[in-house]
């Protein structure tokens, strides 16, 4: 899961939640809802439709972003 967001996120079109739910069986909201909702207040991050992207800032913060899609 962690490799999906890594990845994923680095890609203009982002991660489709719908998608990822699917594929892991897991809710994104539950896994990430906190984290993403963070993120975008803090402008790395944006929610359009079904997937979530980082903007221009977030994608020159990149590593950073991509560290707090670690799970414990």
């Amino acid at each position: 899961m962690e490799e999906e967001m890594f990845l994923g996120l680095r890609k203009k079109s982002g991660v489709s939640m719908t998608r990822f739910e699917e594929k892991f069986g897991r809710s994104f909201d539950g896994l990430y809802g906190e984290t993403i909702r963070d993120l975008v207040q803090q402008g790395l991050m944006q929610i359009d439709g079904d997937r979530v992207r980082m903007t221009k800032r977030g994608l020159f913060l990149g590593d950073t972003v991509a560290e707090r899609f670690i799970l414990e």
